[in-house]
């Protein structure tokens, strides 16, 4: 099973994670001090597009070692690399 290795990669996802987690204790603090329902919709919707980034960075690590250790060459490598950089910007 794979783990995230990658310093930058760690970096940049406990990162993203500190401001989701940020980002969920306004959502509490909205709902306690009574702000509208369109307010908190809107904050839980950049919440949710915030995990889902994080959510393709860490497919992303998988699938980068699982391949890691079927041996491709470094052609394929930089072209798994090109494709998840892809499909990083779908979502």
């Amino acid at each position: 099973m794979a783990v995230i290795e990658s310093t930058e990669q760690l970096v940049l996802i406990t990162a993203s994670l500190r401001r989701i987690e940020g980002q969920c204790r306004g959502l509490q603090r909205m709902v306690d001090e009574g702000r509208t329902c369109a307010e908190i919709l809107q904050q839980l919707s950049a919440a949710r597009s915030a995990l889902e980034v994080v959510s393709y960075e860490v497919a992303a690590c998988a699938v980068e070692a699982e391949v890691a250790s079927v041996g491709l060459s470094e052609l394929q490598r930089r072209r798994l690399r090109d494709a998840l950089a892809q499909l990083r910007t779908l979502r």
